[in-house]
């Protein structure tokens, strides 16, 4: 990931607190394994940290412990940090550079079976058009939906056993004071009921989770107030600052898919990586996993489709670990921020004017009373970083849609993101509703949802030119991103959660 998006990925530094003298060597010498196991891929050594540098890389981490103990330094490791929806829709794009088709809001509602009981299709509708359902036939059909892959696969056999057992997981966003402007984050490897929390900065904010409880599958989880009134009290007690419920920007909860293989004969089979199978009617369904393994989790998915003998025999060996997402590749530079800053910064030097027409060519007063370009584009720093991480070397083709279409402005205020996103994302990124936007093509709602909400009329006002939209339909598409924008909304705000350690 690291490699192929080098815009949306990067290492991050975290520091694992130790209030006991006994856990320096403890955690020390499980994050050294760490590294071991890593071999040759892993990203930075982890080393010991004294309390006084552990303080200077995370200036609010608490000096002591509610039992009295006190801060004896901290292991600081490292881990990969991305920005997720980026990282997603980019991945889709470039599936579509390389020729791939790529649909958005289609539903699959059944699935297709020949004479011999094999699944040869299925038939979709177009979720938010009004066109009737269609059908898709093709040599193989790879089910990978996520924590909804059962349902997909009793569209074929009702009686399969599940392979999903869907575990829900809540996070907050908070200001970034809480790190202390820190670009390292802190994690707890053992809470007091023995679960793991983490505070971490991300997209100029600090989110911290998580919770890890069975649920059922939803479209849209919520986070419960005990799951936000569990993430807050458990960072209290390694920070040295109040947290305040009103200071919680975002409150969220996501599914993860945690797969049983069903050709295990036990029980005790769940497990975080992902599982591949063939089932007797044809259908190959590809779930669990995580993030860090989804480049070979699709390498094993593809490999289990050619191995069906339905593909074509010239199939190459796959090549994706050397495929650079789209944004990336060569043509993207580490200082490209910086590039961006110094071309259209406030201290950018005045566009070029075009060389004089020969008058006798044009005649003075039509000279005169042409109508000026529009004004160059000008942005902040702060939007050259934003713009550089989540578009690397696609960042150009934002501002020139910004210059063009005048949309240079910000979105809403605090929040780097350009009016002129929303249009480049219509029309580059399938971006068709504005709770994709605001969720799924930026972390806006996510970040904060009262900034996001903010938000929402003037990114449905510009998708409503681009897209056609009349009155109502854009009244309805802003009524029903404002109804799921609402469920980030953190808990009604109250007192400190309890009284900070030192």
């Amino acid at each position: 990931m690291l490699s192929l998006a080098p815009h949306l990925a990067a290492p991050q530094g975290i520091l694992t607190p130790c209030y006991k003298w006994w856990e320096v060597p403890y955690y020390w010498a499980g994050l050294k394994a760490y590294d071991i196991v890593a071999g040759r891929t892993n990203l930075i050594s982890s080393r010991y940290v004294p309390s006084t540098e552990a303080l200077d890389m995370v200036p609010t981490l608490a000096t002591s412990h509610p039992d009295g103990s006190t801060l004896k330094g901290a292991v600081l490791y490292y881990d990969g940090r991305f920005d997720d929806a980026r990282f997603n829709v980019t991945l889709a794009c470039t599936a579509a550079a390389a020729g791939g088709v790529v649909a958005n809001y289609v539903d699959c509602q059944r699935l297709i079976k020949n004479q011999d009981g094999k699944v040869v299709g299925a038939v979709v509708q177009d979720r938010l058009g009004s066109e009737p359902p269609f059908e898709v036939y093709a040599r193989v059909v790879l089910n990978t939906t996520g924590c909804f892959v059962d349902q997909v696969r009793h569209m074929s056999q009702p009686g399969a056993p599940d392979i999903i057992q869907p575990s829900a997981g809540a996070h907050i966003t908070l200001p970034a004071f809480y790190g202390g402007s820190s670009r390292s984050g802190i994690i707890i490897p053992k809470t007091k009921d023995g679960r793991v929390v983490f505070m971490l900065p991300f997209l100029d904010s600090v989110i911290a989770g998580t919770t890890d409880a069975k649920c059922e599958v939803e479209r849209t989880p919520v986070a419960s107030k005990q799951e936000v009134d569990f993430i807050l009290s458990t960072l209290q007690d390694y920070l040295g600052i109040p947290i305040r419920r009103s200071d919680v920007l975002s409150a969220w909860s996501g599914i993860r898919p945690l797969a049983a293989d069903p050709r295990a004969k036990d029980t005790q089979n769940t497990v975080r990586d992902h599982v591949i199978l063939e089932e007797s009617d044809g259908l190959i369904t590809a779930s669990g996993g995580k993030w860090t393994t989804y480049r070979l989790m699709a390498e094993e998915a593809v490999d289990a489709v050619v191995a069906t003998g339905r593909m074509p025999t010239n199939v190459k060996r796959c090549r994706t670990t050397s495929v650079p997402l789209l944004g990336a590749g060569p043509e993207y530079s580490h200082v490209l921020a910086v590039q961006l800053a110094q071309d259209f910064g406030p201290l950018a030097p005045p566009a070029a004017q075009p060389a004089p027409t020969p008058s006798a060519l044009v005649p003075r007063s039509a000279a005169a009373s042409a109508p000026p370009g529009p004004p160059r584009v000008a942005i902040s720093a702060h939007t050259a970083e934003h713009l550089a991480q989540a578009y690397g070397s696609r960042a150009g083709r934002v501002l020139q849609t910004a210059q063009d279409r005048n949309l240079g402005q910000r979105l809403v205020e605090g929040h780097p993101f350009l009016e002129a996103e929303v249009v480049y994302c219509v029309r580059h990124e399938y971006c068709v509703t504005p709770e994709d936007f605001l969720a799924r093509r930026t972390r806006l709602a996510f970040l904060d949802a009262r900034a996001a909400l903010a938000a929402l009329p003037k990114v449905a006002e510009l998708m409503a030119s681009e897209l056609g939209w009349d009155g109502p339909r854009r009244a309805a598409m802003t009524a029903a991103a404002r109804e799921y924008l609402a469920t980030y909304l953190p808990p009604p705000a109250s007192e400190p959660v309890a009284a900070p350690a030192s």
